[in-house]
């Protein structure tokens, strides 16, 4: 563990010092990664750590390139955030990290070239209800589900993106049963 925290800290040495945006980018997949796995093994607060590792170096990325793209990288490091807080039961917090990346989204599909992200800003909205209900603010997430299952249900029909389906059906699943 030891070698690889040296291995890292030189990594985001020179990606901080040279800018190297392949390479930043590179090495935030690789946190997003970790902080995967560890999610996925309970380990929520660690996962946390290493995706906000990863958040900080897209947002560099984004910084150096100006690349519209990595907007979208720096959305899933936001939306990973809270979904990792939501397991913590720090929804205040992940309700915030949704509104960033949905921040991030909007701006991202203002551009048509990435329309596609209609779908991902869909779910994250839906998201930011499940979060609201569980800080007992059941009238916004009504509002929000209300407005966005729709919403979501055409942006998947739109751009094909079948893997967000099970998303889709548990919010159905959930609308239909808690309000």
């Amino acid at each position: 563990r030891e070698v690889y925290s040296q291995a890292v800290d030189i990594g985001e040495h020179l990606v901080f010092s040279e800018g190297r945006t392949h390479e930043t980018i590179n090495l935030a997949g690789a946190y997003i990664n970790v902080s995967v796995n560890l999610a996925l093994s309970g380990n929520y607060e660690e996962a946390l750590e290493s995706n906000d590792r990863a958040n900080v170096l897209f947002k560099k990325s984004l910084e150096i390139s100006g690349e519209p793209i990595v907007k979208s990288y720096v959305a899933l490091t936001c939306k990973n955030r809270a979904g990792y807080l939501g397991h913590l039961q720090r929804f205040d917090e992940a309700v915030q990290a949704l509104d960033e990346s949905i921040a991030y989204l909007e701006e991202l599909i203002s551009d048509p070239a990435f329309a596609s992200f209609k779908a991902e800003l869909a779910n994250d909205q839906c998201d930011r209800a499940f979060a609201l209900f569980e800080l007992g603010r059941r009238d916004e997430a009504r509002v929000l589900l209300k407005e966005w299952i729709p919403k979501f249900r055409q942006a998947i029909d739109e751009t094909g993106k079948t893997g967000l389906e099970e998303d889709f059906k548990r919010l159905k699943e959930f609308s239909s049963s808690e309000f």
